[in-house]
């Protein structure tokens, strides 16, 4: 009797333990579920809530016509549109027997004195034939423009001259043609030339994911939009110097920046425009390269040529802020901005007027 006692206990112990271990399993299965159901409502409501902002955010942009004062910028410096077409103000101009430039009359009267080094006829300009190689002609041109400067009887020729910079830009028929001569940067617009340079977007990414840009504040010694807003670094294309170079080159003597890091700028796009320029008697047809550079939180630019009074490190959206609803940067730099804005997915095709605003960052001759 005693045997089976003794059975019936032991039986009835391991039972309760076997219970026992169910039971915590259970709970502990339970208590994975509520832990695994609290996380996931969390980080969709996590994800909901960063969704919704960016939603709302995109919604207010559309619902405003954001895109109606990115486009008043862009026409502020494309306002010469297609000027040069029909329109007798502007001559032709050619090297070489190749349409380079356009020459407004005004500026051709003031050439008339120099039938050695230009032909002119009343309806183009070209360097004479007898100038045969690139050389010849940069130097002869090089000096009519000298004299110009001081003697020209059009003011706004002078004025536009007063800029003189010492430094040739290439003059060719596109980017990549062969250069047929060189010529004073300052003189470029009078001829209608097609400029190049290259602006240099320096960024950085914060914890949060979000981006602050690099502004700089141009010197008020500059002989053009003093003391406006600029890119972090830009500069014009001279003559004889790759784009990659010149990015490294105005990195080191704008911002202070080693050529290790410059040499990390990627070229990333392009845009082009048209505008009156030369006091009113010049053409700009301008092609900017443009340049994106993710830097460290922890550079700070440095200015060593005294082109720029101070740098500022805005969020994004202080500076998209600044592009829309004022005119503290200079003119050209919103155009920059505006595209890199549209790379980064900040305007989106959502916004009404996107297609035009992506066609009119490349109205100008884009070659």
């Amino acid at each position: 009797g005693q045997r089976r006692v003794h059975g019936d206990i032991n039986g009835v112990s391991q039972l309760y333990m076997r219970l026992s271990c169910v039971i915590n399993s259970l709970c502990f299965v339970v208590s994975c579920v509520i832990c695994f159901c609290a996380s996931d409502s969390a980080g969709e409501t996590l994800s909901h809530n960063s969704l919704s902002k960016h939603r709302s955010f995109h919604s207010k942009m559309s619902t405003e016509n954001v895109l109606a004062p990115f486009m008043k910028r862009i026409a502020a410096v494309h306002d010469a549109g297609n000027v040069t077409e029909n329109n007798t103000d502007f001559l032709p101009f050619y090297v070489e027997g190749q349409h380079v430039g356009f020459c407004h009359v005004k500026f051709v009267e003031c050439l008339k004195p120099y039938s050695e080094v230009f032909t002119i006829t009343p309806h183009a300009i070209s360097v004479h034939e007898s100038l045969k190689t690139p050389d010849e002609r940069t130097a002869a041109v090089g000096k009519v423009m000298a004299e110009v400067r001081h003697h020209a009887a059009e003011e706004n020729v002078i004025g536009a001259l007063k800029r003189w910079r010492g430094e040739l830009y290439s003059v060719a028929r596109s980017f990549s043609s062969p250069s047929l001569m060189g010529i004073e940067r300052a003189a470029a617009s009078l001829f209608g030339l097609k400029a190049y340079g290259v602006h240099i977007n320096g960024y950085v990414e914060n914890d949060d994911g979000t981006l602050s840009m690099w502004i700089a504040k141009r010197s008020l010694s500059k002989p053009e939009y003093p003391g406006m807003l600029d890119q972090f670094v830009a500069g014009g294309m001279p003559q004889g110097i790759s784009p990659n170079d010149n990015v490294v080159k105005e990195c080191m003597e704008e911002a202070g920046m080693n050529e290790e890091l410059a040499r990390k700028a990627r070229p990333v796009s392009a845009v082009s425009y048209q505008g009156i320029g030369g006091n009113g008697v010049g053409l700009r047809r301008a092609v900017q390269l443009i340049y994106d550079i993710k830097l460290p939180k922890d550079f700070v630019p440095n200015n060593t040529d005294g082109e720029v009074e101070s740098f500022r490190l805005m969020p994004l959206e202080e500076v998209m802020k600044l592009v829309r609803e004022t005119e503290l940067f200079k003119p050209n730099c919103n155009v920059v901005i505006i595209d890199f804005l549209v790379r980064h997915g900040i305007l989106t095709p959502e916004m009404p007027g996107y297609l035009e605003l992506i066609g009119a960052l490349r109205q100008g001759e884009c070659s």
